[in-house]
């Protein structure tokens, strides 16, 4: 059977999201429209995985772990439907305000679930989204990988953004600049053990983060988004950003990063042996029993309200994004302008590293 979530990394969870103090619900239109224009895919690691997820209209996508990240609103308003699956029930009970509040209830669906007991049918999604999941599930990542393969598409992939420590060099700037942040009991680096369990799997695309912007901190304080940052605040971490970009061209220096946006793809041969369940009418896959879906002994959720929605897909096509060396030419061109500053207001940065929400 798949390994579950331990009860006292269910707990912390429950007791991190029930404290944390949040500013509001609504997303401000300024970073709303960052996330459709994705100006600097190359910098920061969340346009980069949007750039990289192509167009979303009608996709269904599973977010595993979303926890109270706002990304899902973002997913919803780039047109797709998703299903936000966390352990945690104060973190799906945010997501279920945020999505009422940025007006997109009926395109997210917040469930209570264990990524290595998925509770939907197989070829399920279009795209398996998380950030700072996978570094959580490093017990059995084996089965958390075996449960993506099944629920996804044949031309359907995967995208995450994980915290990595693959450099003795960065270990010891870590522990000479430490995060300062709460971390639940299963939190630690993706290993290099597990990122060859991730290969055993999938093909695996890399894209290498973080390695001088992880001080980003000491430039954009706890609280305050990169949009509503103080102007040279904002380019100073911008221009570390930046200088990580170059350091990372020369691929001999992924090593240093301390955040990876990996795309996971199925092999041909796996996609051959995954033979699709019996079609409905409309070429549609048969909806799993939301009976099946409930999950007491996996994640101590037995109430009625959260079971699943049934889930019903088609496969779909998918972009790939053509990388560029002259790139760093053309975003040293339009360095001035990659960047609005409008007025300062409170809200996560992304900047200041918030990619593994929760480490």
């Amino acid at each position: 059977m798949a390994a579950r979530p331990s009860e006292d990394e269910q707990s912390w969870h429950d007791r991190f999201y029930t404290a944390r103090q949040y500013e509001e619900l609504l997303i401000p239109p300024e970073v709303i429209r960052r996330y459709q224009e994705l100006r600097n895919p190359h910098l920061f690691h969340l346009e980069l995985l949007l750039r990289l997820a192509g167009d979303m209209a009608g996709k269904r996508i599973l977010y595993l772990g979303c926890g109270d990240e706002p990304s899902t609103v973002l997913l919803a308003l780039r047109g797709a439907e998703v299903w936000a699956v966390d352990v945690s029930l104060p973190a799906l009970h945010r997501q279920r305000r945020m999505a009422a509040v940025n007006e997109v209830p009926e395109r997210i669906r917040p469930i209570a679930g264990a990524a290595e007991r998925l509770p939907f049918g197989g070829q399920s999604f279009d795209l398996v989204w998380g950030v700072g999941i996978l570094h959580h599930l490093q017990e059995d990542l084996d089965a958390a990988c075996a449960e993506i393969l099944r629920v996804l598409a044949q031309d359907g992939f995967a995208l995450f953004y994980e915290p990595v420590l693959r450099s003795a060099l960065v270990r010891r700037v870590r522990a000479l600049f430490p995060a300062g942040v709460d971390a639940s009991p299963r939190c630690r680096p993706l290993s290099t053990e597990s990122m060859r369990c991730l290969h055993r799997h999938f093909n695996v695309e890399s894209h290498p983060f973080m390695f001088l912007s992880r001080f980003n901190r000491y430039f954009v304080p706890l609280g305050t988004r990169l949009e509503f940052a103080v102007p040279w605040r904002a380019w100073a971490c911008l221009a570390l950003h930046f200088l990580d970009y170059l350091v990372f061209r020369v691929p001999r220096l992924a090593g240093l990063a301390g955040g990876n946006v990996v795309k996971l793809t199925v092999p041909a041969s796996t996609a051959l042996e995954a033979a699709p369940g019996p079609l409905m009418p409309g070429g549609l896959l048969p909806a799993r029993d939301p009976g099946s879906a409930q999950l007491p002994s996996e994640v101590g959720h037995v109430a009625a309200d959260r079971l699943i929605e049934g889930c019903q897909l088609r496969p779909s096509g998918r972009e790939r994004r053509d990388s560029s060396v002259v790139a760093s030419l053309h975003l040293v061109a339009k360095f001035s302008g990659l960047l609005t500053l409008p007025r300062r207001r409170t809200w996560r940065s992304e900047a200041r590293g918030v990619g593994p929400r929760r480490s």
